[in-house]
């Protein structure tokens, strides 16, 4: 088998197609290029096979029974190649011999989808932050971009809002005859224990615990989408413009850092243990609190790469620490953050980006929230219908909380890694 079918199975792909055989060696292909392999996780491919059982584990070094071990069929057991040691087979396996192999000792098989069993798995939970800070035919055209989002969505999924403008409005969408909306001061940081006060979440879920009545903080700010599809319809109607319009000569007031830490505390505080995306759709440049890019004064100049080069863009580096520090947070919990910035104007990408890399979010930039998926060049609608595609069974193609882990034999190491990781 030639490398670039070998690669088409695998995945991987190798800057070197052979292994150096000494130091010197390893030396000289380092100085030209380093030995590194470039992995597609999850990369479909009819080729190959999935196995619906536990893999069988090295106890030495908790590498994977594969095709490069060592049998002994009569005493079934197997070598490690990796550590070299020996390893009994589990029970399971006492029927193995050369014409009846496992799809592990398969040669053919060199990349193997395990399917492990759940246990009682909680559906991902979607927060959106919507931008009102906008000229009214762009909110309408970005609710009209929120409901598609909700129609592709699965009817377990749990959604919550969030809207901002010079403040953050947290949704109550629990309750169906009493809606309620939480105000917090879009000009300071928020804290984590102050939102979980001020939203009667100081009860919070502990982690290690999954019941569904638990994860969703009694059911008040994420709900099932089923369950509150009607009054999300209706929230997404009564949603209007930031009532305060600026003054001749400024920006208008919003406060996206706010926003976001604001959400970030939400999730930690609702589903702790859940995977989640914090999804912002805004129009604009944060002009206040936390994560400002540009003063609200109009004769305050948008930075330019030049002024990022000699460090004068005045609240870029407290913005970035802003962003990593929730960034950190985000991780910890299997969050992840996506931004979606339809503006002719500047939003504040470099500052956001760290958090958004490092939680493995999208960023998806556009001129404006108008769009008709039937047009070639609309990108932002054609982009949201591919967020939201379904696999073969039905489900989300979507991916959350992976671990990526590399074993090597002890004559070699992992030296880093690059790419949307924590």
């Amino acid at each position: 088998m030639d490398f670039a079918a070998q690669e088409a199975i695998d995945g991987v792909r190798f800057t070197w197609n052979c292994w150096p055989i000494d130091r010197m060696e390893a030396a000289r292909m380092q100085q030209l290029v380093p030995l590194a392999m470039m992995v597609t996780p999850l990369k479909e491919s009819a080729n190959i096979q999935t196995v619906a059982y536990e893999p069988v584990r090295c106890k030495g070094c908790n590498g994977v029974l594969n095709p490069y071990c060592t049998v002994d069929f009569p005493s079934k057991l197997w070598i490690c190649p990796f550590c070299l040691g020996r390893n009994h087979f589990p029970s399971h396996y006492a029927q193995i011999n050369e014409s009846n192999l496992p799809a592990e000792l398969f040669q053919s098989y060199t990349a193997i989808e395990y399917t492990l069993p759940a246990s009682m798995p909680t559906p991902p939970a979607f927060l959106f932050v919507c931008d009102i800070a906008l000229p009214k035919e762009e909110l309408h055209h970005m609710k009209a971009a929120l409901r598609q989002v909700v129609s592709l969505l699965p009817d377990d999924s749990l959604v919550g809002v969030i809207s901002f403008g010079a403040h953050v409005n947290v949704h109550e969408i629990g309750h169906e005859a009493c809606p309620k909306q939480y105000t917090f001061r879009g000009d300071r940081a928020p804290q984590s224990d102050q939102v979980r006060k001020w939203l009667g979440l100081m009860g919070a879920p502990v982690r290690g615990r999954n019941d569904q009545a638990t994860l969703v903080g009694g059911g008040r700010f994420l709900v099932p989408l089923a369950d509150c599809e009607f009054l999300l319809e209706q929230l997404l109607d009564d949603m209007d413009v930031w009532p305060e319009a600026p003054p001749p000569g400024s920006r208008p007031l919003r406060a996206t850092g706010a926003a976001v830490g604001v959400a970030t505390y939400v999730l930690e505080a609702c589903v702790p243990t859940s995977a989640a995306r914090v999804m912002v759709f805004t129009g604009g440049s944060c002009t206040t609190g936390p994560g400002i890019t540009v003063s609200p004064d109009l004769e305050h100049m948008l930075r330019t790469h030049q002024d990022l080069e000699k460090g004068a863009c005045p609240h870029y580096s407290d913005s970035c620490k802003y962003y990593e520090g929730l960034a950190l947070r985000m991780i910890s919990h299997n969050f992840a953050l996506d931004v979606f910035a339809c503006s002719l104007d500047q939003v504040g990408i470099a500052e956001m980006r760290p958090a958004i890399v490092h939680t493995g979010g999208l960023i998806l930039l556009s001129e404006t929230f108008e769009g008709d998926v039937t047009r070639s060049q609309d990108v932002f609608r054609k982009s949201l219908q591919r967020m939201f595609a379904r696999d073969a069974g039905g489900n989300l193609n979507m991916c959350f909380g992976a671990q990526i882990e590399v074993l090597c034999s002890r004559e070699n190491k992992v030296c880093g890694a690059i790419g949307p990781l924590a």
